[in-house]
């Protein structure tokens, strides 16, 4: 397992900055080190770990991500989910305001367009906007998390400013990553914002105890969303 030195726990925010860059390096190259394939099959586990949930039973909308760069791949739970009934949220970057993004619900492919840093995002002309979501899962990307539910960016804060604009007391929030993202200790900020569990090809990490024993995995052949 990839472990960080003790020098990475220091809360100095100079450090605490060149720790979470060199950190990314590292992360992100490991990341792209994966073959297609690898990602693939990975993604697919992960799929399968998510959707075995029991929190779909009573789930009505999804807040997700569509993959870039190497991210795990959540197409088929963008696909899963609207059969099964879910309204899906999906993220758009607002233009000349870094680090903000809106959401907006998507009824179908059809309305997404190619958006910042190329990734798939809502017609801001075709899907309505949600000002305030209030989804019962939340899926997030990552470049890296730790066992202690904190996560890693690409250092724009999006996430970060919208999980502390919306604290979705309720929501069941879902980190994923492949296991080589996954270390012992991240360096992180007091702003920063946990996850309630965090999901690989090799297992569920659950961070807060409140959350776990209603969120254990069970069968699949049950799940739905509404």
């Amino acid at each position: 397992m990839d472990t960080i030195s003790p020098a990475y726990k220091k809360n100095n925010g100079t450090t605490q900055a060149m720790n979470k860059s060199s950190t990314r390096t590292h992360l992100l190259t490991c990341r792209k080190a994966l073959s297609p394939q690898q990602r693939a099959a990975k993604s697919k586990a992960i799929h399968t770990r998510i959707t075995s949930l029991p929190v779909w039973d009573t789930a009505r909308t999804l807040l997700l991500y569509l993959p870039v760069n190497g991210e795990v791949d959540t197409w088929a739970l963008f696909d899963w989910a609207q059969e099964k009934g879910c309204r899906i949220v999906l993220p758009c970057c607002r233009k000349n305001e870094p680090g903000c993004m809106d959401f907006f619900t998507v009824m179908n492919k059809e309305e997404l367009i190619p958006g910042m840093y190329n990734i798939p995002e809502p017609d801001r002309d075709q899907c309505a906007l949600m000002e305030d979501p209030d989804p019962e899962v939340v899926i997030l990307p990552g470049v890296g998390f730790d066992r202690q539910g904190y996560r890693l960016g690409y250092g724009g804060g999006y996430y970060d400013r919208f999980l502390a604009r919306h604290p979705m007391p309720s929501a069941l929030i879902v980190g994923l990553g492949f296991s080589c993202q996954i270390m012992d200790v991240l360096p992180h900020d007091p702003w920063d914002k946990k996850v309630d569990v965090v999901v690989t090809e090799k297992e569920m990490i659950w961070i807060e105890k409140k959350v776990s024993a209603p969120y254990t995995v069970r069968s699949v052949q049950k799940r739905r969303c509404r």
